[in-house]
Order: C-alpha cells, then structure tokens, then sequence
C-alpha cells in the first residue's frame, strides 16, 4: 500500500470514516487527490462540505462517483477563475 493512501485511510479515519480495507473506495479518494492536486486532509474537507449539502450521507462507490462531479465542477471553477485573474494582472500594466 503507498503513503497516500494509507494517509487517505488515516485522514477518514480521524473524522470517523472508515474506509481501511476498502480498496475500491481508496483507489477512487487517491485518484481525485491526484487528479485534483488535493491532499487527503482536503479532500476530507471537500467530502464534509459534499456529505453535509446531502444530508450525510454514506461513502459509497456510487456517491462517490457524484463527490467527484462537485469536485470536478469547483476544481475547474477555481482554475477559471485563477487564470482570469492572472490575466487581469498580466494585463494591467499595459
């Protein structure tokens, strides 16, 4: 098992999520954090905020699959968002 999914299991763990021996589920929260460039600590702080606007509801595959949606949709809101304003500033001084 590599570091950051034994931290993923580790940061879950600490909030009362188990996930440990879930590998199906691990692999997915490692592949967000990846593709996502989050650490775990944020992706469980992600997930609070997701689980909260669904009324608490269960880690599983198929709530993950929409958890990486809403992360999908506010990381490339984000960016958008960064790249604008780095171009605003880029262009500021012209």
């Amino acid at each position: 098992m590599e570091d950051i999914e034994k931290e993923i299991e580790a940061e879950f763990c600490d909030v009362g999520i188990d996930v440990e021996g879930n590998l199906a589920i691990v692999e997915k929260l490692k592949s967000m954090c990846v593709t996502y460039e989050l650490t775990p600590g944020d992706l469980v702080a992600k997930w609070f905020t997701f689980s909260a606007q669904k009324n608490d509801c269960e880690l599983t595959l198929d709530v993950l699959d929409d958890f990486n949606k809403s992360v999908a949709k506010t990381s490339s809101t984000a960016k958008k968002r960064e790249k604008t304003i780095k171009s605003n500033k880029s262009t500021s001084y012209l």
